[in-house]
């Protein structure tokens, strides 16, 4: 079974190494991201029309709550205009992520470098048994493994599939950081950057960052911390790893975070199901 599991792992790498998968992850990830800025952009806007109707009919009692909502209104929509910057320079974005990755808590940079690798989470062939020990205790695998690990990696890189998937959670961190300075320290985060406070970026700051830039891009575990739903989501992506079952039914996270996009835009997520 072990043998089997790595050729359905194979398999899977290559579909995702395709130039088709490449376009249509591109796709699903602008239309999330747009999704979320939409939202946000309403949320804004929301707030700036309390603020305006609690300083219009309570110009003294109300001003301390109308400011507060105005201020964060006006935050969301400068994060906006900043995310519509960092669509323009791409480069620069994802040098950007890499340098602050830097300053991130252990945890949330381990989880972060490992999905940056590539489209998918990646397991290396010795844990399907393959390879022997040299003279050292390292694992040394044949020629054919190493050689078909090279055309896999090959392929990730000239279909444009590790760019794509660097570049677009490179944008949803970025942007999802940016927010967050804005509503907690009501500044952005290149002003946080210049003037020397990315020290001030919290643990939860980072793993929230973190956590919207996988669900940007489909690839959010949701098989823990999710309550009940954690056990659909569990079950789901077992049936996806089963022998014989992945060639079929392949990815089984995709499908989970696809059902929860689905539920968190939609009147289901007013009832906090999702």
């Amino acid at each position: 079974p072990q043998r089997l599991l790595y050729v359905q792992n194979v398999w899977k790498r290559a579909l995702t190494s395709h130039i088709g998968t490449t376009m249509a992850n591109l796709q699903g990830w602008s239309q999330v991201f747009s999704a979320r800025a939409l939202s946000e952009t309403l949320h804004g806007g929301i707030l700036g029309t309390l603020g305006l109707a609690a300083k219009l009919t309570s110009p003294i009692t109300g001003k301390a709550m109308s400011d507060e909502l105005l201020s964060k209104s006006g935050h969301l929509f400068a994060a906006q205009a900043f995310r519509l910057k960092t669509l323009f320079d791409p480069y620069a974005t994802r040098d950007a992520v890499e340098a602050l990755l830097q300053t991130a808590p252990k945890s949330a940079k381990k989880k972060m470098d490992t999905l940056m690798s590539g489209g998918m989470e990646y397991d290396n062939p010795a844990h399907y048994g393959f390879g022997t020990k040299d003279a050292k205790g390292n694992i040394v695998q044949s020629r054919g493994i190493r050689k078909l690990e090279s055309v896999l990696d090959k392929a990730g890189s000239a279909s444009l599939m590790k760019a794509q998937d660097s570049w677009t959670k490179s944008f949803s961190v970025i942007t999802a950081l940016d927010r967050q300075t804005r509503l907690t320290y009501k500044t952005s985060l290149v002003d946080m950057i210049e003037n020397g406070r990315i020290d001030e970026l919290t643990d939860e700051m980072w793993h929230k960052a973190i956590n919207s830039s996988l669900e940007d891009t489909m690839a959010q575990d949701f098989t823990k911390g999710f309550g009940h739903l954690s056990k659909v989501a569990d079950a789901i992506e077992s049936i996806s790893k089963l022998p014989g079952v992945g060639f079929l039914f392949p990815f089984g996270r995709f499908v989970n975070n696809n059902l929860a996009f689905i539920l968190q835009y939609s009147p289901v997520s007013f009832f906090h199901i999702a």
